[in-house]
């Protein structure tokens, strides 16, 4: 079972040690509240810490690694705070949040995870700012079918994309560095769409920017500096609207739109 299992009430969880040989490090769940800070929280099969089913709470300055499915994860719950932490070397995914989950995730260094730093899915809607987010052998941000605000973040050294967003997802992300990504700066596809503005996306191994299948971003105002690849690039079934972008350096060029996807993009330089 859990570690700790927190189901009614409230409880602080100060400067403790916690692992668990089955489920989560620590479960809090029903509405009931918990505030975890300057902990160790490692070795679970599953989440470090999970927040599910209305549970409230705080995580702050805690060091969370080695967990299987994910550092934290938010299932179904919005009140919650994942701040100023360490979350890294994980078997699975740093931060997992879902099923209509939310909350305020940031200033937490998340890095060297086996799956992407951030996934969101399943409708879930966090605001993620201002954290580091690192070497990760997937893309630092996964967001499938979800919401989500992602701002002023630095996402770099990935395996795959900095941001990758799929399957009707309408993300927003603004003023994030995007950098040194093994594959794409930012990748849209399966139908996805949001706002996407004032960001750098730099140096990364692939496209600034690829946009294919049905996917129907809004980039605006984004500085696309020295890319492998192209600046942006639009495959057939892509489309989109892009203004206001800037260029420099990309190896390929600027933008590629392949002529079959050019009725279905607004470009304005």
């Amino acid at each position: 079972m859990f570690g700790i299992n927190v189901v009614a009430g409230s409880l602080e969880i100060d400067g403790c040690e916690v692992t668990s040989a089955s489920i989560a490090c620590i479960g809090v769940k029903d509405g009931a509240e918990a505030r975890v800070r300057r902990c160790r929280v490692h070795g679970s099969p599953k989440s470090g810490i999970c927040f599910y089913e209305g549970a409230k709470g705080v995580v702050e300055e805690c060091e969370i690694y080695d967990n299987g499915l994910a550092g934290a994860a938010l299932q179904g719950s919005r009140d919650v705070t994942v701040r100023s932490n360490k979350i890294r070397d994980g078997r699975g995914s740093g931060i997992r949040i879902m099923r209509e989950g939310g909350g305020l995730i940031e200033d937490n260094e998340i890095f060297s995870n086996a799956d992407a730093g951030v996934i969101v899915f399943s409708n879930a809607d966090p605001t993620v700012r201002r954290n580091r987010i690192y070497d990760g052998k997937q893309s630092g941000v996964f967001v499938h079918e979800g919401k989500g605000s992602f701002v002023e973040n630095d996402i770099f050294g990935n395996v795959l994309s900095g941001v990758e967003v799929s399957g009707a997802s309408t993300t927003s992300l603004s003023n994030n560095d995007i950098h040194d990504n093994l594959q794409a700066g930012l990748h849209f596809h399966s139908d996805a769409c949001g706002v996407i503005e004032k960001n750098r996306i730099e140096r990364n191994a692939s496209d600034g920017a690829f946009v294919q299948e049905g996917a129907k971003p809004q980039l605006r105002k984004n500085s696309f500096v020295g890319n492998q690849g192209f600046g942006i690039r639009v495959k057939a079934d892509g489309r989109g609207v892009f203004e206001g972008n800037e260029f420099n350096g990309n190896k390929k060029g600027d933008k590629f739109v392949a002529p079959a996807a050019e009725p279905n993009v607004q470009w304005k330089d």
